[in-house]
């Protein structure tokens, strides 16, 4: 099981949002492919006021 955290930052309010992606690895033939669904997934996760920052591996 991957488990990252996409962080992001409330563009009002300036507070730091973090939500966990997790997810089968088993589905993806190489690390990178991991790492790319796990950025496109953060980057769907984004809400009207936020603003991604990055995307951190927790574990895998």
């Amino acid at each position: 099981m991957y488990r990252f955290e996409a962080h992001y930052i409330d563009v009002v309010s300036g507070v730091d949002i973090i939500k966990e992606i997790e997810f089968n690895p088993g589905f993806f033939p190489t690390r990178k492919d991991c790492y790319l669904y796990a950025m496109e997934r953060a980057c769907g996760l984004e809400e009207k006021e936020e603003a991604f920052h990055s995307l951190e591996l927790v574990s895998s």
